[in-house]
């Protein structure tokens, strides 16, 4: 069932837009695919924090279709996404369309969102998206538009700790932002006991990520002045991952 997901449901690549929206279709994605793939995953989400996961999707025409224990060339009229399945509580799946039909050759997207909880707190959330494929089989024209139920499992995202507290599962590294509130930029401040290397991002409250970068550190206090100058006024979350585990920290920027 994954191969058949893997060539048919098209482009998938992930954005932000306002919370619970209607999402705003990519027509730029001309190339069929599933992008991020499974390994990259779903971006993680924060207690009590506004969620939203844009997915845009690009169906082909023509494609290859695993149908009665064979492989047959099929011309694809449409695809529907039915649901995505294992969800936090509280959380909706809409489509930019009521009934969530990408035709064939043509792009749609649809938007997960929600609020984690603190019940969801350190939760691992295992996704399963399952939709079905509309299509006729080469040789086997009389029979008509025929049905392709498939699922796709392999996404996943972390429900992370409030955006308004710091999170350390050990005394590795120590951190801390300033100024805060940031003007033009902070100063992002590590003190190390070992050689790490460090990803750190900085995420609306939404979860999209607007800067991204890695940094080797030496030990002993490194320092790092990061821009914010381009950014738009309000809550902003830094988060720092590597062997040391997570820190986060709630950023204002004026």
């Amino acid at each position: 069932m994954k191969k058949i997901l893997s060539i048919l449901i098209g482009t998938v690549a992930f954005s932000m837009f306002s919370f619970a929206q209607n999402c705003t279709v990519d027509n730029s994605i001309v190339i069929t695919g599933v992008y991020p793939d499974t390994i990259q995953g779903f971006k993680d989400g924060y207690v009590n924090t506004d969620y939203e996961q844009v997915v845009q999707i690009r169906i082909p025409i023509d494609s290859t279709l695993d149908w009665n224990s064979s492989s047959y060339k099929a011309t694809v009229s449409h695809g529907i996404i039915n649901s995505v399945a294992g969800m936090p509580s509280g959380f909706m799946f809409n489509c930019n369309n009521s009934d969530c039909k990408t035709m064939g050759g043509g792009n749609g997207c649809g938007s997960m969102y929600g609020k984690p909880s603190a019940s969801d707190l350190n939760k691992t959330f295992k996704l399963t998206i399952k939709a079905t494929l509309y299509g006729v089989v080469a040789g086997y024209e009389y029979l008509g538009i025929q049905a392709f139920p498939i699922e796709y499992s392999g996404y996943s995202f972390k429900i992370l700790p409030e955006a308004n507290s710091v999170f350390k599962l050990n005394n590795r590294v120590s951190s801390n932002v300033y100024p805060n509130p940031a003007l033009s930029s902070f100063i992002l401040e590590m003190n190390a006991i070992s050689s790490e290397n460090v990803k750190i991002s900085i995420s609306n409250t939404f979860g999209a990520i607007v800067k991204r970068k890695n940094v080797n550190l030496n030990s002993g206090l490194n320092t790092l002045s990061i821009e914010t100058s381009d950014l738009n006024s309000g809550l902003y979350i830094v988060s720092l991952e590597s062997s040391f585990g997570v820190v986060i920290h709630k950023l204002m920027v004026k």
